[in-house]
């Protein structure tokens, strides 16, 4: 029962660990693919309250680097049976694991605030900062969201009524990029005394719900890779514990092979 017990936390070990390997090399990917996206990019730079989305994407590449790490060391000391390398390793998956579960409670304790961000962040830019000549990257960040979730403002095309760019930019003007059919101009002459009349031509939904549900997609993305890894993390412990218990009862050496 002994020896059956020892091999089996010994190869199941090895097995979690390389599998543990396996899913950082995904989390790095994952991350760098979240912080490198060009659709993510145009999203969160938009507004500098969600740059925090930065922030999470940096956290999991790094979280994935030390998983490779965690997961090397927990092989080699299956491995050799080294209990040393063992006990390090247990304490390194701890400590992973203890970064984790703060980072996510951190993500979801925020994740409530990412549509007051937006909206916040959207109105802004919408109000006062398109068009303008130093704003070159937002006003084509603003004009790429509009088209590809075929919506216009925050809340609606009257977000633009009052703004900077139909008042002082453009005047009586609403973005192109508003048009269903986009053609440069297309916008001139939306506004007329400032009232947006019906115009079956321009997007009438605002953009602050489908830029929100964007951002939370990946959020459930990150938690879903989060609980697959740290049931992972769970295994490895025990089995780690295991065998390590075992090779300090002088069992590897009863039970060589």
């Amino acid at each position: 029962m002994g020896e059956a017990c020892y091999r089996c936390s010994k190869y199941m070990l090895v097995i979690f660990n390389f599998i543990l390997l396996l899913l950082g090399c995904g989390l790095v990917g994952v991350g760098l693919w979240l912080r490198l996206d060009p659709s993510s990019q145009r999203y969160v730079d938009t507004t500098v309250e969600l740059q925090q989305y930065y922030l999470g994407t940096y956290v999991m590449v790094g979280c994935g680097a030390v998983m490779v790490l965690v997961g090397f060391i927990g092989c080699c000391g299956a491995c050799c049976e080294n209990q040393c390398l063992l006990c390090f390793y247990f304490l390194l998956l701890v400590c992973l694991f203890v970064v984790e579960v703060g980072g996510g409670v951190w993500i979801y304790l925020n994740k409530k605030d990412v549509a007051k961000y937006i909206e916040e962040g959207l109105t802004e830019a919408v109000t006062t900062m398109y068009g303008k000549d130093d704003q070159e990257e937002l006003t084509k960040a603003i004009d790429s969201i509009q088209q590809e979730f075929q919506c216009c403002g925050v809340s609606g095309p009257g977000d633009w009524v009052l703004s900077e760019y139909s008042t002082l930019i453009s005047t009586a003007a609403l973005p192109d990029s508003c048009c269903k059919e986009m053609s440069q101009g297309c916008g001139n002459g939306k506004i007329v005394s400032g009232i947006l009349p019906f115009d079956n031509a321009i997007y009438k939904d605002g953009c602050g719900v489908a830029v929100t549900t964007a951002i939370e997609r990946n959020y459930v993305l990150i938690a879903g890779i989060g609980i697959g890894v740290g049931v992972i993390q769970l295994l490895g412990m025990m089995f780690s514990l295991c065998m390590c218990c075992s090779l300090r009862r002088g069992n590897s050496k009863e039970y060589v092979y």
